[in-house]
């Protein structure tokens, strides 16, 4: 009969700290990508002879500003990284937790970006 080892510190380190750097890079994408979406259209919309402006909004609706799919696109690659280096500490092999990982950071991503997609997730508003 096999037993069940008790998982190794430094899976959960990583597991904590993948996790987390998915939630902050991907808000700090969000911002980032954000404002470089605004500034393109008002340029864009500068050059073909428009006036920038905010688009038309119904009264009580939010604008969830552009840039947060970065959250499923760092998942991927967090999860990537996450998996390797789980695969390297662990038993079961690169191959599988690099696959389990990726998963794993693309629906946690995922997760993310529906949340701030329906706007329970909110902007983070520097100060």
């Amino acid at each position: 009969m096999r037993t069940v080892r008790e998982p190794s510190p430094w899976l959960q380190v990583t597991t904590f700290f993948g996790f987390a750097a998915v939630f902050v890079g991907g808000t700090l994408l969000w911002m980032g990508l954000g404002v470089a979406t605004v500034l393109t259209k008002a340029v864009w919309s500068l050059l073909r002879g428009r006036r920038p402006g905010p688009r038309a909004t119904e009264a009580g609706e939010t604008v969830v500003p552009p840039g947060y799919r970065a959250f499923v696109a760092l998942g991927v690659l967090v999860g990537l990284g996450v998996g390797s280096i789980c695969g390297l500490v662990a038993e079961v092999g690169v191959l599988a937790a690099t696959g389990a990982w990726t998963l794993l950071g693309t629906i946690y991503g995922a997760g993310l970006w529906a949340a701030a997609h329906h706007g329970y997730l909110p902007f983070p508003e520097p100060e």
